[in-house]
């Protein structure tokens, strides 16, 4: 899903090696424990969400939404929400194929 991104090959890595195979010890008055592997959270779901959104904008990218200045508008995105934006109901169901 990165490389289809069209991330470079050191932004792969450097995601790769931030949530994949991490390890972490407890260390208590200078005493460092065992190293165990440890889960990914919350945070890399919600990393992952995020570039899965990514993906399917960019395939919604030539689906017609409605014109604003000569330019294509089919989607608004703030934060963490999405609105997909058409002038018939048909065009609306065209973006649910990008879902799947």
């Amino acid at each position: 899903m990165l490389e289809s991104l069209d991330l470079n090959g050191k932004d792969i890595m450097l995601i790769k090696n931030f949530y994949w195979d991490q390890q972490a010890a407890v260390r208590i008055n200078g005493i460092c424990g065992n190293h165990e592997g440890c889960e990914t959270g919350v945070y890399s779901v919600t990393r992952f969400v995020l570039f899965y959104t990514e993906m399917i904008i960019r395939c919604m990218k030539e689906l017609d939404g409605i014109r604003v200045g000569g330019v294509n508008l089919n989607n608004l995105r703030y934060a963490d929400d999405t609105a997909q934006i058409a002038d018939s109901e048909q065009k609306l169901q065209q973006f649910l194929g990008c879902f799947g």
